[in-house]
């Protein structure tokens, strides 16, 4: 017995280290398994896991922060009755009432709808167990007092981070609706940050104000809210702790609950119409009994009013005719005054008069004198230089005429002398001395001289020249008579010049003196006159203080007077105000009391509406997202496993042919086939093992984190929570093993068939024949050899060629799959936001536009330079149901004109771009929510509103659109359908330069616009959904990188296998003469044209895979595009081709170790 058990144990040890060597020996191969299996299970259990991890991660976050399993919420909300009603209805655990509202936050960017939550934070403070809905605190604390709230991180969903510590404002959002009357307060302070379990998507629900979405909420005190009533009941069901929120249990305990609910609603919404009709009848009797007593209290206090009015009305009659007294009496004073006063400014006046007639006949006077003088004065001047200049030349024409007079003798002296000159000598001397003197006194009387010399030489005198000089003394004489009387007749001339001068001189002066003393009279007038005006001045000052005191007085009796009638005007006015103001009020307190007894009369039955947790914002599109991975995660894995396959089978194939000498050793010396088989079932079994340790090690934490980060950009959370999952490691491990095994005894089968003397001699080589391609000539014929033995090798070996085009195949397929994923997810931003969505701008409108905020909106967007064009739409939320019974959001979007609609928004199908345009008779619905909902163009869908009211409407035609679900219809077709004409609250504008200045100046001014409640632009949306859907890309990045490394693994390993089956063959031709490099080529080419073939079978095997994962990856929101873009082809093509490049390189190193000495050794 020891004996056998030490046989045993020596067998097991030889086995093992047998296989052990052989794992040393064949490390390549070895590896290549573990390779293929640790990607091909690392793929499959991190796929497997992604979505039951996202689903664990989002149950764990349900289970701790207790979400509530229902929300129930009523037309005419809740009260205690009904909260106690639900906490003892069977199968409800917890029952928690709660009050909303949805208001408007006015940030720094823009304004934004925001869910106001209240909660119950006493019982937190306390402990909070059992509490539903617990928001998770992320920083700083929960609110205290009515004033302090929470807020949700908003950075990543408003653009805005709010900080604890900050203040915000609040406004209903709805110019007739003030908030003061839901909440105790519109400011809160910040004293927390928190996710609450309620929202885990960025989709926050639909409003009734604003945009109609809710884009955040804040969490208060349920003391900061003044309702008497609840607006919503949280509920937790018995007997669901455990189950996960996804589970097909949990929606069945769910279910089984919903039918009492809906009846505990029917029978408590009859007892609540009830309440409510009681209460309002309450409500009306004593409303009816205060306005009773209101129109007894308002006849009295009329009366007391008009009797005041009346006795003021008297006393101002009395203030009437004393003023009307006294102002007679001033007028009176008045006058005379004025009248003495006009007598005196009369005299003066009279005075200025004579004055200034005086002084314009002085002027006049003084002008003709000032005239005269100046005409006068230059002729006097002139007289007087031409009378002195006249004395002048009669003096100096006197003197000269008194010297010659004396000089010259008279004739009958000469006569004396010539007829004797010698009679008398000395007179004859004489008058030779006096000719003498006169002709140097005179040089002109030449004469003289001449007379002289002829005296002095009386020899010489004769008759004639005695004749001759005493005619000259003659002429000369009478010339001095003449001259002589010619000078009397200057002087008096002159004399009679002075006389006229004096006289003109005389006449100048009289002249002025007689100015001087009219100047005088006129100086004395003046003064005389400004007296005067001086005491009429002071006489009249003394007058206007007088008058200003008197009309003072008067004014101010006519004030008090004015006064009276004022207020008894007002007196009047507020009395007939105050009157009509009753009347009115009166009047409306009837109106209201009519209208609420008709509102009484047509009160109908509130209904309740049973929410579960499917209906919560996100909470199924998470559970969609998770299965949609688990879809995927039912594909991808299968070819990674059948890629693994073929690579185990071409492996072990060579393995067990390179052995066979030694399997039939073994059959030969009695062992069985099991016992031959488990070496190689244990060295592939060794490997899988292993390579799936390593998978599992890697794969089970990386796939789910990098897939739930990717989803993080969509939903608020938990980190992901990626447990070790048994089940999923044993079943992948299994099926690798399974398959691993599978393909060794494939490849065992045919060798253990087979006699031991067959296996103990080599394998016969595979019989040559021509290949199809031979048979075609002018190709086979332009062959040359390398080629033609390329083409033989491949079609000689059809089993490893298969094997390789259907590996590469599945990693090219698997490649173009995760690029045409990418395409498809790229693309959609560049046609929803390029070709089809056409505007630039959207602004928010309030309800209930005044004209003048009306006016300012267009001013800024119709009237403005920096607009192309601009028009009001309306959008408002609604909601449709599939036909599985799951609720999708929907936007309805009604243009004013829809013939400009086509500027802003392109509508066409998606197959052929065929143009579609709106019609009366229907609507266009966006093509994801026509699959969601299963119809076609021509059928009709229902459509709820935000209050619950359901409408049909046929749909006319199935648009192209990508993100978020719309439903376009014409004014006239909404008018139809809702009985009402639209309420335009939005605007949608194209601008001449979008993003620049110009687009942030005006959006800035918008917002500052009371009239608007948010702007958003169409590129900052766009670059919003990049982010989002750029998170997707890593998925499609991991997918790329896993094909990659397994189309390496594959060439690789079949390139391995290649060279290995054929070293004879290669040292041979080596031998031949072949060098390294034309070797490689040998090989290589084989390599390049199974890679092609394989690629190209890849690419169509790719694009269904591709049509497959895009369906099935889809969100909600959003529909990704159907194409694969050429460059993905190339891509997809040219990794695997890299691939093949590189493991050719690899394999060039091997190629030259081959030995030539191989090729002379023994075959056997």
């Amino acid at each position: 017995m020891v004996t056998n058990r030490k046989w045993k144990k020596g067998i097991c040890s030889a086995f093992s280290k047998d296989v052990l060597r052989e794992i040393l020996k064949t490390k390549n191969r070895f590896l290549s398994i573990f390779l293929i299996v640790a990607i091909g299970v690392g793929f499959f259990s991190g796929l497997t896991a992604s979505g039951p991890d996202m689903k664990l991660t989002a149950d764990t976050y349900f289970d701790n922060q207790n979400l509530s399993d229902f929300r129930l919420v009523s037309t005419m909300g809740f009260t205690d009755d009904d909260v106690q009603a639900l906490r003892k209805t069977e199968g409800i655990q917890v029952a928690e009432p709660g009050h909303w509202v949805d208001t408007v936050l006015e940030t720094e960017v823009d304004s934004e709808v925001v869910k106001v939550m209240g909660y119950d934070f006493d019982q937190l403070h306390e402990g909070g167990e059992g509490k539903m809905n617990v928001p998770l605190l992320l920083e700083g604390r929960f609110p205290q007092s009515p004033d302090e709230c929470v807020v949700e991180a908003t950075e990543e969903i408003l653009g805005v981070s709010f900080q604890v510590g900050d203040t915000i404002a609040l406004t209903s959002g709805k110019a007739d609706t003030d908030l003061a009357d839901t909440l105790a307060g519109s400011c809160f302070t910040i004293v927390g940050i928190v996710q609450n379990p309620l929202y885990i998507s960025i989709d926050r629900g639909t409003s009734t104000i604003g945009s109609g979405k809710v884009n955040a909420f804040i969490m208060v005190p349920n003391d900061a809210f003044l309702e008497d009533y609840y607006t919503e009941i949280y509920l937790r069901a018995e007997d669901v702790e455990g189950l996960s929120s996804y589970s097909q249990e949990y929606r069945q305990q769910i279910q089984s609950l919903i039918p009492s609910l809906e009846k505990l609603g029917e029978e408590r919404a009859v007892i609540r119409l009830e309440e409510v009709r009681k209460e309002a009848n309450e409500k009306i009797a004593d409303a009816q009994k205060e306005l009773d007593e209101g129109v007894e209290i308002q006849q009295k206090e009329l009366a007391d009013a008009r009797k005041e009015l009346d006795d003021a009305r008297e006393k101002l009659k009395d203030g009437e005719i004393k003023l009307a007294d006294a102002t007679q009496e001033y007028y009176d004073s008045i006058a005379d005054a004025q009248q003495q006063i006009a007598d005196a400014r009369q005299k003066l006046n009279d005075g200025e008069k004579e004055y200034a007639s005086g002084l314009r006949e002085y002027e006049k006077g003084e002008a003709a004198y000032d005239k005269a003088l100046a005409e006068a004065l230059p002729q006097i001047e002139e007289s007087e230089q031409m009378l002195a200049q006249k004395e002048q030349e009669l003096t100096q024409g006197q003197a000269q005429y008194d010297q010659v007079r004396a000089l010259v003798p008279d004739e009958s002296t000469v006569s004396a002398v010539l007829s004797d000159p010698y009679a008398d000598p000395s007179g004859a001397a004489l008058l030779i001395g006096q000719l003498s003197a006169l002709s140097q006194a005179d040089t002109s009387q030449e004469w003289a001289g001449d007379l002289a010399d002829y005296l002095s030489n009386p020899a010489e005198i004769t008759p004639q020249e005695n004749a001759y000089h005493l005619a000259v003394v003659r002429q000369v004489n009478l010339e001095l008579d003449e001259q002589g009387k010619a000078l009397d007749d200057g002087w008096l001339q002159l004399n009679e010049g002075k006389q006229q001068l004096a006289e003109s001189k005389q006449q100048l002066y009289s002249a002025g003196s007689q100015l001087d003393d009219a100047a005088a009279q006129l100086k004395k007038a003046r003064a005389e006159l400004d007296d005067g005006w001086t005491q009429l001045t002071e006489k009249e000052r003394e007058f206007q203080d007088g008058k200003e005191e008197g009309w003072q007085e008067i004014l101010n009796a006519r004030q008090e007077l004015s006064d009276g009638k004022q207020g008894l005007a007002d007196g009047e006015k507020e009395y007939e105000e105050g009157k009509a103001e009753s009347d009115q009020e009166i009047a409306d307190a009837k109106k209201e009391l009519e209208q609420a007894r008709k509102d009484l009369n047509e009160l109908e039955v509130p209904e309740w509406y049973v929410l579960d947790r499917t209906d919560y914002p996100g909470h199924s599109d998470f559970g969609d997202d998770s299965d949609r991975i688990a879809a995927i995660a039912r594909v991808f894995p299968v070819f990674f496993l059948l890629v693994a396959a073929l690579v185990c089978l071409t492996t072990m194939t060579r393995m067990v042919e390179e052995q066979r000498t030694q399997i039939g050793t073994l059959k030969a010396l009695g062992y069985r086939s099991g016992a031959i088989v488990s070496k190689f079932l244990v060295y592939a079994l060794v490997a899988t093992v292993t390579g799936s340790l390593a998978g599992l090690a890697v794969g089970m934490y990386l796939f789910p984190t990098i897939i739930y980060n990717a989803y993080g950009i969509l939903y608020t959370m938990i980190p992901a929570r990626t447990p070790f999952r048994v089940g999923i490691a044993v079943a992948s491990t299994l099926a690798a093993a399974v398959t691993v095994l599978i393909t060794v005894l494939f490849s065992c089968w045919k060798e253990m068939s087979e006699q031991p003397a067959s296996l103990m001699r080599p394998k016969a080589p595979k019989a040559g024949k021509r290949v199809l391609l031979e048979r075609i000539g002018f190709l086979w014929n332009r062959l040359s050899f390398s080629y033609k033995v390329t083409f033989r090798n491949l079609f000689r070996y059809k089993k490893r060629m298969l094997m390789t085009v259907v590996g590469i195949a599945g990693c090219s397929a698997l490649m173009l799959t995760g690029f045409g994923m990418y395409d498809s997810i790229r693309d959609i931003v560049g046609i929803q936001f390029g070709e089809l969505y056409h505007y630039d701008l959207t602004t928010v409108l309030q309800e209930e536009l005044s004209a003048q905020q009306k006016t300012q909106v267009e001013a800024y967007l119709f009237e403005n330079e920096e607009v192309r064009q601009s028009m009001y739409v309306q959008q408002e939320s609604m909601e449709v149901k599939a036909p599985s019974g799951k609720s999708y959001d929907i936007y309805l979007f009604v243009p004013e004109e829809p013939d400009r609609l086509d500027s802003f928004i392109t509508f066409r199908t998606r197959k052929g771009h065929k143009q579609l345009s709106l019609s009366q008779e229907g609507v266009i619905l966006t093509e994801k929510a026509a699959i969601f909902l299963g119809v076609e163009e021509g059928d009709s869908i229902a459509i709820n509103t935000a209050d619950h009211h359901s409408y049909t409407v046929p749909v006319s035609a199935i648009t192209e659109h990508y993100t978020n679900h719309y439903l376009y219809m014409t004014p006239q077709a909404y008018e139809q359908v809702f009985g009402q004409t639209p309420s335009y609250n939005m605007v949608q504008s194209i601008l001449v330069e979008p993003g620049g200045e110009a687009q942030t100046l005006l959006s800035q001014n918008l917002i500052a616009s009371d009239g608007v409640l948010a702007v958003s632009d169409t590129s900052t949306i766009k670059d919003q959904f990049k982010d989002m859907i750029h998170s997707m890309t890593y998925v499609m990045l991991v997918l790329i990188v896993s094909a990659g490394a397994l189309a390496f693994v594959v060439l690789y390993n079949l390139s391995n296998i290649n060279i290995t089956e054929r070293m004879r063959e290669i040292a041979t031709i080596k031998v031949l003469g072949f060098y390294d490099r034309e070797v490689s080529a040998y090989i290589y080419r084989e390599n390049i044209f199974l890679t092609l073939m394989g690629a190209l079978a890849g690419l169509g095997l790719g694009v269904l895979l591709h049509h497959y994962v895009v369906i099935t990856a889809e969100t909600d929101i959003v529909m990704f595009g159907r194409t694969v873009k050429w460059a993905s082809y190339f891509y997809s093509a040219a990794l695997t081709m890299a691939f093949s490049f590189l493991v050719n390189l690899v394999m060039h190193f091997k190629l030259r170790k081959i030995s030539m000495v191989e090729s002379l050794k023994s075959i056997e």
